[in-house]
């Protein structure tokens, strides 16, 4: 019977096409075996679908791994690994690739909840992730050996659900964000082989369960914050052979228990506060290759058993305070590659048998104290690279023909040995250098004028001969080898060119010469690639002109401290980042173009005679940290295009112009400000919006006609009130800009040596470069201030200096000002306050210059070792302060300068009216020595406060000050 067009197929037939498909498939599946792929199990490949699909972007711009995950057998995609016999997928590695939205790097975060379902999975790798580290979910996989998560945005802590982990045998967490403590519960992981923890942000202590891991062979914990001793306990892992703790903040001394680790191959504890000294027990570890104790506080000799380890390439124990003689047996060591043993205390001299170390690279001994000469047997270092002996006291003669032979060299620093003589011998080395550093040695033999073996070097990328004592000429040959060429702080006297020549310098530095004009007319046209050019403190005295056309690609030009006259050229480099013209003989007013569009970072017109106003239009500057403008006679008022279009400036300094108010609103509007010096102006008032600027550390508004009382909000500024803003401002600017030589390109920070404020008048204090950004201050002196005193002023905690003088401040001084403990420096001269010497300010041991004369004070002085201290003008002209029946006399520090030295006729009269008063104590040797003393609590307090921070420099000063104060009281009862 005929089947009926579009009826079904009889039941056999309807079989055909799933026969046929089965067949295929088994083929399919039959010839990929015998191709050695397994074809992988459904469910594992719907897992890794769902994987694939939980962690999709559609706004993903670039191509990620998991876009290859199609077809049926995911045994073949990229990253799936699938054992040969059971199909089951036994390792996944997904570099997901991140894309980039608006310039930022987005990580994707993480759902390993699919991954569960990989039953077998043994190995798995992932990165660019970000969350939480799924621990708990992947616990459940319990044949899971290797865990693989390096360079993901994980946050939070490790879960204590690591210890569920009992297969792994290697766990790699390198590069995340991970936070609080290492969990004691990695102690039940027992087959763990490999534990990397490095680069994230973990305190806490190390866990002494880290010890039971018997099997462990590498520990990476290096790069976090952990603190406490290092547990003895890790001398248990008896099969380690890598041990990384550094950059961390451990502390304590090096536990005797390492000495066991007998397998031990490469140690590393630097950069950590480890202190004591090294332990012997070291010398049991005979495999170890690397021992790096770099950047530590560990402390006594040098042991000799060191070199009983005869397997060592690689001995760091820079940056420490070892002491004593360099051990002799280090010259064991033969296979050793870098021996670094630079700044600690070390004496004595240089081993001459250093040159049996036959495999040595780097030999870094600089900032100890030793002294003798090089030794010749350094000649035989036929491998030697690195040579850096600089910072010590060496002497004697020296010449580069000891390393004639030494083909390898590439880097020599020397410098900072005033006793070593360097010649300069003409012959031609084997050595080509590529940095030859030897600033403040003593090269008055090393002739300039006569090209010498320093002439044959072509591939020199710095050449350092500043500070040296070198006269004469600089003679062409020298400027055509280098990119860097530093030869200030000399006693040169012009520069040799020769015509149709061009050098490849990128870096001069001719400062703090004798030099005067000795420069072709094209000067420029010899320095194409010229990027900072420093000729500072010279005695330059052309026209600006002629030394700043035609460079095309400065950078740096620092032409201060000259007799350069002329005006400001209306064209400038564009590209500059620092200017600075300072204390020169410029005049005219500033041109447009100076100021608009340029890069510039530091600009410094100081101390010159330019005029006219500073006209808003010109100043647009984005990029602009710092200004000095001080000490000309601009007139008008602050730009606001400045302001507004600085929004990165942090250092202003405008004092002694003729500027006037209204102060622009843009002012009260910069986040990053840090220093403002208005002194010597004609400002009116203290706007009250100017305490928005919380991030001001110095305000100088001395000298103008300021009117009304002082504003009660000086509290907001928080680097007054609070230690932890202290210390942002950097004399560093745009670092690491590249210099690019015909041999490649180098980095540089570009630096600017005198980023200067003077503050305060009477005692003028200039702080340079990164020592300005730990001070504090406030200066209001020589105006027309009425009012009290704020009592919110008492909580400036931070503030090092505080000059109120002659104003016409009136009331009391506050008793909330025994709270200012920070201070060095306090003025408040020459106004009316009256009332009490308040006790309090006997907590203010810091201070070491003080005056309260001319006001009308009452009461008694404190009888304190600090205020014994101070001369009699800081208390003069305060008919009611009695000083009588004390038992210290503020005359007998009469040498002690104070901030009120306008009277000192008048004082010295009374000085020695009172010197004849009954009461005082008689000033013998020992009594002079106690005020010797108080002076020195003093001026501990402005160097601790600088040094140390305010907290400890708080704590130290104290302590000394009771400990005197003691003693002092104990002389005063005897007497």
């Amino acid at each position: 019977m005929e089947a009926k067009k579009g009826a079904l197929l009889p039941h056999p037939l309807r079989l055909i096409p799933i026969l046929s498909f089965t067949a295929v498939m088994c083929f399919f599946d039959f010839s990929m075996a015998l191709e050695g792929f397994p074809f992988c199990r459904e469910n594992e490949r719907v897992a890794l679908l769902d994987f694939k699909a939980s962690h999709s972007n559609p706004n993903a711009t670039l191509k990620v791994q998991m876009d290859s995950w199609k077809g049926f057998n995911c045994c073949k995609w990229e990253g799936v690994e699938c054992h040969s016999s059971s199909s089951h997928v036994v390792s996944l590695r997904v570099y997901k690739t991140p894309w980039k939205i608006n310039g930022y790097t987005n990580s994707v975060m993480l759902n390993a909840s699919s991954l569960t379902r990989l039953s077998q999975l043994q190995h798995l790798e992932l990165r660019f992730f970000a969350g939480v580290l799924p621990i708990k979910e992947l616990s459940k996989l319990k044949n899971l050996r290797e865990l693989i998560f390096v360079s993901n945005e994980f946050s939070g802590g490790i879960p204590e659900e690591v210890g569920l982990l009992s297969s792994l045998q290697k766990l790699v967490l390198n590069g995340n964000r991970l936070q609080g403590p290492i969990p004691a519960s990695f102690g039940g992981l027992t087959f763990l082989v490999e534990l990397r923890l490095s680069y994230n942000d973990l305190n806490g202590r190390i866990p002494g369960e880290v010890g039971l891991l018997s099997s462990l062979q590498k520990l990476y914990l290096d790069g976090n914050r952990l603190q406490g001793r290092i547990p003895s306990t890790l001398g248990n892992l008896s099969r380690l052979n890598v041990l990384q703790l550094y950059g961390n903040q451990l502390s304590g001394s090096i536990p005797e228990s390492l000495g066991s680790l007998l397998s031990l191959e490469r140690l590393v504890l630097s950069e950590n506060k480890l202190d004591g000294r090294i332990p012997s027990t070291l010398i049991n570890l005979s495999r170890l290759n690397g021992l790096q104790l770099y950047g530590n506080q560990l402390s006594g000799s040098i042991p000799e058993s060191l070199g009983s380890l005869l397997s060592l390439e690689w001995l760091d124990l820079g940056n420490n305070k070892l002491e004593g003689s360099i051990p002799l047996s280090i010259a064991n060591l033969t296979l050793l590659r870098r021996l670094s043993l630079e700044q600690n205390m070390l004496q004595g001299n240089i081993p001459s048998i250093f040159g049996y170390l036959s495999s040595l690279e780097n030999l870094v001994l600089g900032k100890n104290y030793l002294q003798g000469s090089i030794p010749r047997e350094l000649g035989k270092l036929y491998t030697l690279s690195y040579l850096l002996l600089n910072d010590n006291d060496l002497s004697g003669d020296f010449s580069f023909t000891i390393f004639a032979n030494v083909s390898s060299l590439k880097y020599v620093h020397l410098s900072a040995n005033p006793k070593l003589t360097i010649s300069h011998n003409n012959f031609t080395p084997a050595f080509q250098l590529y940095s030859l550093k030897l600033s403040s040695c003593d090269m008055r033999r090393f002739d300039l004028s006569s090209p010498g073996f320093l002439s044959t070097q072509n591939q020199l990328l710095t050449v350092d001969l500043s500070k040296s004592k070198i006269i004469g000429n600089i003679p062409s040959w020298l400027l055509e080898n280098t990119g860097e060429l530093l030869l200030d702080g000399n006693l040169l006297t012009g520069v040799q060119f020769l015509p149709n020549i061009s050098y490849d310098l990128n870096n001069l530095d001719i400062s703090n010469n004798p030099i005067s004009r000795n420069f072709p007319s094209n000067f420029s046209s010899y320095f194409p690639n010229l990027q900072s050019l420093k000729m500072s403190q010279n005695f330059l005295n052309d026209d600006l002109m002629f030394y700043i056309n035609g460079f095309k690609r400065l950078r740096v030009l620092d032409l201060s401290s000259n007799n350069i006259s002329g005006n400001l050229p209306s064209i400038f480099p564009y590209n500059l980042i620092i200017l600075d013209l300072s204390n020169n003989k410029i005049t005219g007013e500033i041109p447009p173009n100076l100021t608009r569009g340029h890069d510039l970072m530091f600009l410094s017109l100081s101390k010159n005679s330019l005029s006219g106003p500073l006209q808003s239009k010109h100043f647009k500057l984005p990029n602009l940290v710092s200004l000095h403008l001080d000490n000309n006679a601009f007139n008008g008022t602050i730009p606001r295009n400045l302001l507004r279009c600085s929004p990165s400036l942090t250092v202003l300094n405008l004092a002694n112009n003729k500027l006037y108010a209204p102060m622009p609103i843009e002012l009260f509007g910069l986040l990053e400000m840090k220093v403002l010096i208005l002194r010597g102006n004609f400002f009116d008032h203290i706007p009250l919006k100017l305490c928005q600027v919380k991030s001001l550390a110095v305000l100088d508004f001395s000298q103008n006609n300021l009117e009304g009382p002082i504003p009660p909000c000086f509290n907001n500024f928080s680097a007054w009130t609070n230690a932890s803003f202290i210390g942002s401002i950097s004399s560093h600017y745009a670092p690491f800009c590249p210099f690019s030589t015909k041999f490649g390109s180098y980095f540089s920070p570009y630096t600017i040596s005198r980023e200067k404020v003077e503050f305060t008048k009477g005692n003028i204090y200039s702080y340079l470069g990164d020592a300005l950004k730990y001070m504090t201050g406030l200066d209001l002196s020589e105006n027309k201030l009425s009012g009290p005193l704020p009592l919110d002023m008492g909580l400036l905690k931070e503030l090092a200096m505080l000059n109120l003088s002659n104003n016409l401040l009136t009331g009391p001084i506050p008793k909330s000002f025994g709270g200012l403990l920070g201070l060095s420096t306090l003025d408040l001269s020459y106004n009316t306050l009256s009332g009490e010497f308040p006790s309090q300010l006997t907590r203010l041991t810091h201070l070491s210059i003080f005056s309260v004369a001319n006001n009308n004070l009452s009461g008694e002085i404190p009888d304190t070792t600090q205020f014994c201290t101070f001369n009699v003008s800081s208390f003069s002209g305060n008919p009611n302060l009695n000083t009588q029946g004390k038992r210290c006399s503020t005359t007998l520090s009469s040498n002690v300068s104070t901030a009120s030295s306008d009277n000192d006729g008048e004082d010295e009269d009374e000085d020695e009216d009172e010197d004849e008063e009954e009461g005082w104590v008689e000033m013998t040797p020992a009594f002079y020595a106690f005020i010797a003393l108080g002076y020195a609590i003093g001026i501990w307090g402005a160097l601790a406060f600088l040094f140390f921070g305010n907290k400890r420099g708080h704590a130290c000063v104290r302590a000394m000050d009771a400990i005197v104060s003691r003693l002092f009281r104990a002389f005063c009862h005897k007497h």
